[in-house]
Parts: C-alpha cells; structure tokens; sequence
C-alpha cells in the first residue's frame, strides 16, 4: 500500500476526529455508530482485489451505504448521502470509461508520476467521457489527483465522526432531569 494511499485513508478520519474534539465531541460517541452489514465492505474489498470487477464492488458499497443512511441522528443520514453521493459520482465515471479517467494536466500540477494505464486508471483523453467527475483535482502535498466524487466521500467521513463524538457529549442518560428540581416548602 503506497503513502498516498495511506494518507487518503487516514486523512479523514483523523480529520474528524480533530474536529469532533474541537467541538466539545467525546470519544465515546464513536461508540454510538453501529454500522449494519459490515460483511458487505469486505465482500467489496475482496472483489475489487481479486477480480478488479469494480461494478461488483460499488455495488456492494452502495449497498451498505443504503442500509446505513437510516440514522437517527439528521448529521449522520447527511454524512451518509455525502458518501453515497461521491460513491455514485465515482462509479458513474469509471462505469462510462471502464476505469477511472485522470487528468495529465492536474497530475502534472501535482507533481504525480503518471503511468500510461494502470488496472484501475487511465489518462483522460479525447474520448473519456464524463471527466469532471474524473480524477482532475491536484493535491501537490500528496502529488497525486482526486476527483470530487473522492472530496464528497472524505467530507462525509469527517462529518459522520465528528457528528458522532459531539453527540455523545449532548446526550442524557435515561431518566436524567432537564431541569433542575427545586424544593417547594410547604406551609
């Protein structure tokens, strides 16, 4: 796994979690997120890696992401469409060009060592469809491209993070008083 890989992964949840701390959150409302059918994502990540049949493993990621989407919480279900939203955005470029299409230029920008074609990219040209959705964003701290489908994913898991430790912090345990009690004297 290469740093940059690393990094996108890491990024934004540390992101989340620095800002779940900024606003008052508390670790412990990580706890409250119960993501159901958990087996789905690993299905997923094992068809992208053995087969690279990428179709398969978006679907199963969708999948998850929709059986997940019934929060209670309204930071959570808007966390969980931003994901989905960038999931889609993603598999609808790769879907219409059999890989994920990047632009030379932004990896130029970003100091990107840019092969011809991997198993899972190709450089952009003439007839790559739909390539505002593509790989076309340059992040030269990382020297390598994004696309906003990738933004919406990253900003949906700092938000359902940080969400969640700050909704811990707001949270009563069963039968706590809003208000207090004062004593009424009797006469």
């Amino acid at each position: 796994m290469s740093y940059t890989t690393v990094v996108f992964l890491a990024a934004p949840i540390i992101t989340g979690i620095l800002i779940g701390y900024a606003v008052g959150g508390r670790p412990s409302g990580l706890a409250t997120l119960r993501p159901r059918a958990l087996w789905l994502l690993w299905v997923a990540v094992a068809a992208q890696v053995a087969t690279h049949w990428i179709p398969a493993a978006f679907a199963l990621v969708i999948t998850w992401i929709a059986v997940n989407l019934r929060q209670r919480r309204p930071v959570l279900r808007a966390a969980g469409a931003a994901i989905l939203l960038g999931v889609l955005l993603n598999g609808t470029a790769i879907l219409a060009n059999g890989r994920m299409p990047y632009s030379p230029t932004a990896a130029a920008a970003a100091g990107a060592s840019t092969p011809s074609e991997t198993p899972r990219n190709e450089p952009a040209d003439a007839d790559s469809r739909l390539t505002v959705l593509a790989d076309v964003i340059p992040v030269p701290v990382l020297r390598a491209v994004v696309s906003p489908g990738d933004i919406l994913i990253a900003t949906g898991v700092v938000a359902a993070l940080a969400g969640a430790m700050h909704s811990a912090r707001r949270r009563r345990p069963p039968g706590a008083c809003v208000a207090p009690v004062v004593p009424v004297e009797r006469r």
